[in-house]
């Protein structure tokens, strides 16, 4: 999990018991998201999957805001994630059956504006 709040992300890790890491970071930077990538391949010696369920509810569009302002959001809602993708795909490759995709529980999470940890933890887990 990478969150840059360490108070919520150990409420999240507390629920996990132990079967989860977190990466206090927000991903601004490219070297940021291969620091996390190499962070995950240090506890845990392989990546399995790739979920995205980051991005920041900005409200930029057509009507709220101007091309630059539409690339800034885009930069800051987008990037990272490909970012992450890019970096963890040679060890995504090795597990015959790993996914790299943004999954439809975590588009309703993002639909709905919940984000963790406003619902408890074993929800979201059953939701995927």
């Amino acid at each position: 999990m990478l969150d840059p709040s360490e108070k919520e992300g150990k409420e999240l890790l507390d629920l996990a018991k132990g079967k989860a890491l977190q990466i206090p970071v927000r991903l601004f930077e490219a070297k940021d998201a291969l620091d996390a990538i190499n962070q995950t391949l240090k506890a845990y010696g392989r990546i399995d999957g790739l979920v995205n369920n980051a991005g920041v509810n900005d409200s930029i569009g057509l009507e709220n805001g101007n091309p630059e302002s539409f690339a800034h959001s885009v930069a800051r809602n987008l990037h990272h994630y490909y970012q992450l993708a890019h970096y963890a795909l040679p060890y995504l490759k090795k597990i015959q059956s790993s996914q790299h995709r943004q999954y439809p529980a975590a588009r309703r999470l993002s639909q709905a504006k919940e984000t963790p940890p406003d619902i408890p933890l074993p929800k979201v887990l059953n939701w995927l």
